[in-house]
């Protein structure tokens, strides 16, 4: 019972919150040079990087979130929606393969810590790509060595990274 009456007072003790344009970068899958808007309950991020797990490309991603929890003070979750667009450079691999695009659409969830005007987080951002171009010369088919045959549309971003906020 105190547990729960804890958790319900957390969001009435929580810090007055940095808002405005924020900076940063992040590591992971994709790595990225970010960039966010915050308000109080909603912030509005984009991110622009390069390469994924998969090899050398481009990505960018934009997302809406919403702060849903404050487990303490200084330490929030926020969940939210965005869409993304990805290029694969398959061609620096093998020159039967074409670069792909991929159009997308994600959930973010997101454990942030704030402290000041710096903000430290980890993201976690499973989504399905509802449109890939055809990203091979060879034909596809069930022995086709092409990604673009053999690949599902779901994927799994993550990452963790630091933003520092202009004014506070």
């Amino acid at each position: 019972m105190k547990l729960a009456l804890a958790l319900l007072l957390v969001p009435a003790l929580a810090a007055a919150e940095p808002q405005g344009l924020a900076v940063g970068a992040e590591v992971g899958d994709p790595a990225s040079i970010t960039g966010a808007w915050f308000t109080r309950t909603l912030d509005v991020a984009l991110a622009v990087g390069s390469g994924t797990l998969a090899g050398p490309g481009f990505q960018a991603h934009l997302d809406a979130q919403l702060i849903v929890a404050h487990l303490t003070p200084d330490l929030g979750v926020r969940a939210g929606l965005g869409m993304r667009v990805y290029n694969q450079h398959y061609t620096l691999m093998s020159p039967d393969e074409l670069p792909d695009w991929h159009y997308g659409v994600r959930a973010s969830l997101d454990l942030a810590y704030r402290h000041g005007s710096m903000e430290l987080y980890a993201e976690l951002a499973p989504g399905v790509d509802f449109y890939r171009t055809r990203s091979c010369n060879l034909v596809d088919g069930a022995m086709s060595i092409c990604p673009h045959a053999q690949s599902k549309p779901l994927f799994l971003d993550f990452g963790i990274g630091a933003r520092w906020f202009l004014s506070h």
